[in-house]
């Protein structure tokens, strides 16, 4: 670690923050530009099916994504209640 390095950066860790939420912001742009399946997600955010899966997973569970059944309209992730709700906040306040 160098004197322009802080404690919570890593070696590789460009943005400055943690690499994991960079990940998972990555994942709920790539849900909110349209793509919904694992696929769709794991490629535009540059992950691997597994990674991505377990970001989407946790996202699931706090509310952020969740899970369209698989219909006519082929299902996968979209965006959750807790970010709609947290969306509209933004926009009222």
């Amino acid at each position: 670690m160098n004197a322009n390095t802080t404690p919570t950066e890593t070696k590789g860790d460009k943005h400055g923050g943690s690499q994991t939420l960079v990940r998972g912001l990555m994942i709920v742009e790539a849900v909110a530009s349209g793509r919904g399946s694992l696929s769709e997600i794991a490629e535009t955010a540059g992950l691997a099916r597994s990674t991505a899966y377990r970001l989407a997973s946790t996202l699931v569970e706090q509310g952020y994504l969740s899970v369209a059944p698989r219909d006519n309209s082929g299902g996968g992730y979209r965006l959750g209640p807790k970010f709609i709700r947290l969306s509209q906040q933004a926009i009222n306040s």
